[in-house]
């Protein structure tokens, strides 16, 4: 039987909730896993405000750097339906 479609993102909740408490144990390495899903949304957002690809592009990585330098300062602020740009 396959899993429902809420039971598949309790379940992906739950592993991000799980990276995220892994990453601010100090695994760094995981944050890209963290942040991965997120990319093309925060591109395409910020390629249609700035309609420049080098641009979009800079600016994302600019949040991203923003968000993993704030790791710790957020992290009661951090949930697992948030998601990092939220």
């Amino acid at each position: 039987m396959m899993p429902s479609m809420e039971e598949k993102e309790l379940a992906e909740g739950s592993s991000e909730s799980a990276l995220i408490q892994r990453i601010l144990a100090g695994e760094k390495d995981l944050f890209h896993d963290l942040i991965r899903p997120y990319e093309r949304g925060a591109f395409l957002l910020a390629y249609s405000i700035l309609y420049n690809q080098d641009d979009a592009e800079e600016t994302v990585q600019q949040a991203m750097v923003k968000i993993f330098s704030h790791r710790h300062s957020s992290r009661s602020k951090i949930s697992s339906s948030s998601g990092p740009c939220a």
